[in-house]
Parts: structure tokens; C-alpha cells; sequence
């Protein structure tokens, strides 16, 4: 897994000004991996999640809201699957109108508190 920093504006978000935001983003060819670093936003592609599996599986639900996009289709077709955890205290929105069927991909919003 990558870990990136963005050189950003100041933002402001849970009272923190001036902080950079952090990405992880990695081929976790399945959801069991996992990192020790605390990423401000997390892009995970090859979860290979379904409906029975359980978000806290994939991102820790106190620190991080998820979005995920599981594969859909054919069962018999391991693999697949998108998520990206964005840590609370920012503020995210899915554009899942810009999303089409079929195709693993995601647009996240992500709004600037001033």
C-alpha cells in the first residue's frame, strides 16, 4: 500500500486548520489486510466484499465513514469490488449519478468547511 500526501490549501475540518490531508490507496486483493497508518482517506480497490460482508471488515466504523461499490453479477467471479473510507470529521458526498452500472468505479465530493 501507498501512502500519499497531498500538498493542499489549509483546510479546516474538526476544529484543525492548516493540516494536509493523507491517502492510502491499495490493491488489497482481499479486504483482510490492513494498515497501521491512520490515512485521512482510504481508496481500496479488490475487496472482493459482498452484501453479507460487513463494513467494519473493511474500514473501522469509529474513525472512518465507508463507501463501497461491490461487484455485482456472477458469483462464481471472485474478486472485484471498490471502497474508499473517508475518516469522520471531514465531510463527503457520493456522486452516484456520475457512477454507471456495472463498471467498479466511485466519485466521492469531498466539501471544504470554511
Amino acid at each position: 500500500m501507498s501512502l500519499i500526501d497531498c500538498e493542499m490549501p489549509p483546510l479546516r475540518f474538526s476544529g484543525e486548520i492548516g493540516k494536509k490531508l493523507t491517502f492510502l490507496y491499495g490493491n488489497v486483493n482481499g479486504i483482510r489486510s490492513k494498515s497501521e497508518k491512520k490515512a485521512d482517506i482510504v481508496a481500496l480497490v479488490e475487496t472482493w466484499a459482498d452484501n453479507s460482508t460487513p463494513d467494519c471488515l473493511i474500514a473501522d466504523p469509529e474513525h472512518y465513514n465507508l463507501f463501497r461499490k461491490d461487484r455485482e453479477g456472477c458469483k462464481k467471479q471472485a474478486g472485484g469490488g471498490v471502497a474508499i473510507a473517508i475518516k469522520k470529521g471531514l465531510q463527503a458526498v457520493r456522486m452516484e449519478s456520475l457512477e454507471v452500472d456495472g463498471v467498479e468505479v466511485m466519485w466521492i465530493k469531498m466539501i471544504a468547511c470554511v
